[in-house]
């Protein structure tokens, strides 16, 4: 168990609280303007995110359609296959 807790402890969150980012949303093929309102601690790191335009509340995953880069969310946003989060 402990192996296990120091694998969490050593995963860095991309982003901080209340920080903006973009969503690389694959069925509207558009990245989406997203706020950081909390972390969930686990394995990928998971965001509680609020999406800007809509007001949605959703969770995603670090390292799964999460951007700095507007254009970067959207070239992944127009790729046609599914995200395959373990």
């Amino acid at each position: 168990m402990s192996d296990t807790l120091n694998i969490l402890k050593g995963i860095k969150p991309l982003f901080k609280r209340g920080e903006t980012f973009y969503y690389a949303n694959r069925n509207t093929k558009q990245a989406e303007k997203c706020t950081i309102v909390d972390w969930v601690c686990q394995y990928p790191m998971a965001y509680i995110a609020k999406n800007e335009a809509s007001g949605e509340t959703f969770k995603c995953y670090h390292d799964f359609g999460c951007f700095a880069s507007e254009q970067e969310a959207y070239d992944d946003a127009q790729i046609e296959t599914d995200r395959i989060i373990y």
